[in-house]
């Protein structure tokens, strides 16, 4: 993807500080490419649009809100943390007058906890002793405002930094600190740190559904708001999470012990909000999958006459999701880090900061944010007819069968198990680990795998957009021509010489020095 024609833009300083939706003081933002962005992703993922205030009209916040992010989901996923801590641990906004009466003071907004309600617990009923699942116990209204969070052992590392950042303990944090050896889905009670994935098979790096259940039935009983992170392809192995078969588990869960609808009191009035949160990390997958989910309708086929496989649901169209984040520098393929950060008006548990000079909302996760991102975000999708898009999804799902086929062909002939692998709908093909000068040479990312209790060392490709056949058949070649040599777990990790090999051709990108301070040259 081409940008060469956004140069200009690089001499202005595009700030798009504060909220999206209010232009502010800062005339030289790209709001206004930013909120069509917004709306053409709202669109895509079946929310409420156009974005309305409660002065248009939207009383009940069934509209979008969100914005574009400097970082990449990273910072999507950060800000869903945040806005969920607040929700979920019962914080308000209330307007309230200055402190000193004596004195003329301007109206503040402050941040207020609401008060556990007197009929948090639910009351035991008929109904509720025929139901699957036991009582509350007695810590219920102890914890009603102590939100947990859980992600699977797939997630992107950078959820564990996060969870620390912004304050929400993980569930096996507040196993191992509250109820020590009370895991229920492992034989010695102690706590994993995230919820079990499928090691391999049809649901290969998904998930553990009915372990995801088990837990949150265990919190959701004692009091404690959920928060449950569900990818939309995972970093390494390319899954997608079943939202719908995640939420078919857990809302029955969430219904028996009032976690559906929770009335707290908002400053003498009541709100209603849910007791439970459900963010989609779609940093790669919720970028392209809706056009693959059209290519499927539509009856398109691959090259290898196979049929576009049906997605599973991930979006807005499911009431049980309150946000999505998205990378901007993954499918779209910009030059700099950005993103995109989704959900409803009516989750949103604005800061108090209110800056006067800024002339908008302080509702984002930054105070300045890249105004580049809209730029990019907007030439991309400009450019981009519909049926390019999808034919582009279609495109990169073949080259990915391609991949497939073609190690695992490969490992035929070498009469070799090159333990190739590729999840469901999976842009990404899992292979045995290179020798280190293959890695560097195709630039593949490695991960160590447990298959089995085994410990496996994998490459992976990527069937991105540059990804040509060309490109898979040369690395072929060079594994073919090395061996077993080719395998980090079968060499000393280097081939020892890459005489023979394949050379590439590739534009010169940079040359920067990468010893001394990169100055000099020294």
């Amino acid at each position: 993807m081409s940008f060469d024609e956004l140069n200009d833009f690089l001499n202005v300083h595009l700030n798009n500080i504060g909220d999206p939706f209010v232009e502010g003081n800062c005339t030289t933002n790209t709001k206004f490419m930013e909120r069509a962005v917004l709306d053409y992703y709202a669109s895509l993922w079946n929310a409420n649009w156009p974005h309305k205030s409660s002065l248009l009209g939207d009383e009940e916040g069934n509209s979008y809100w969100g914005f574009l992010l400097t970082m990449g989901s990273t910072e999507g996923n950060m800000y869903a943390l945040w806005n969920a801590r607040d929700y979920l641990g019962g914080k308000i906004l209330l307007m309230e007058s200055g402190g000193d009466t004596k004195k003329a003071a301007a109206p503040r907004l402050v941040y207020r906890q609401a008060a556990v309600p007197p009929n948090a617990k639910p009351v035991p009923s008929q109904a509720r002793s025929a139901a699957p699942f036991p009582e509350c116990c007695d810590e219920f209204c102890e914890n009603y405002f102590s939100p947990v969070a859980f992600y699977s052992e797939d997630t992107h590392y950078s959820f564990t930094k996060a969870t620390r950042l912004i304050g929400i303990p993980t569930f096996g944090v507040v196993g191992e600190e509250k109820y020590p050896g009370m895991c229920p889905i492992t034989e010695d009670g102690k706590w994993p740190d995230e919820v079990p994935s499928h090691e391999e098979g049809p649901e290969d790096g998904t998930i553990r559904t009915e372990s995801l259940a088990e837990l949150v039935l265990f919190f959701a009983r004692r009091g404690h708001p959920i928060f449950v992170n569900l990818n939309y392809g995972t970093t390494f192995k390319g899954a997608y999470d079943s939202v719908v078969k995640a939420m078919a588990a857990l809302m029955p869960i969430f219904q028996f012990y009032g976690h559906d609808k929770r009335v707290i009191d908002a400053g003498g009035e009541e709100s209603v909000r849910t007791g439970f949160w459900i963010h989609v990390d779609g940093a790669l997958g919720a970028a392209y999958i809706p056009y693959l989910k059209m290519a499927a309708e539509e009856g398109c086929k691959f090259e290898d006459g196979g049929a576009v496989e049906v997605a599973p649901e991930f979006d807005f169209s499911l009431e049980a999701v309150h946000s999505i984040a998205m990378s901007g520098h993954k499918w779209m393929g910009a030059p700099i880090p950005c993103g995109l950060f989704m959900s409803k008006r009516r989750y949103q548990i604005n800061p108090p900061s209110n800056p006067i000079y800024t002339g908008t909302p302080d509702t984002t996760f930054a105070g300045s944010r890249n105004g580049l991102s809209a730029v990019f975000f907007w030439s991309y999708i400009s450019k981009h007819t519909l049926k390019q898009q999808i034919d582009k999804a279609v495109r990169c799902q073949g080259m990915a069968r391609f991949i497939y086929n073609t190690m695992t062909e490969l490992g035929k002939k070498l009469n070799l198990d090159l333990w190739v692998a590729r999840s469901p709908l999976s842009l990404t093909v899992r292979f045995r680990q290179l020798n280190d000068d293959l890695v560097f040479k195709y630039s593949l990312s490695n991960e160590t795998l447990v298959v089995n209790d085994v410990q496996r060392l994998i490459s992976h490709v990527f069937a991105m957009e540059h990804v040509t056949k060309e490109l898979v058949l040369m690395l072929a070649e060079d594994v073919m021509k090395l061996g077993p040599k080719a395998f980090k777990d079968l060499s000393d990790g280097t081939a020892g010489a890459s005489d023979g090999l394949t050379t590439m051709d590739a534009p010169l990108v940079s040359c920067v020095p990468f010893q001394g301070r990169g100055f000099s040259g020294n």
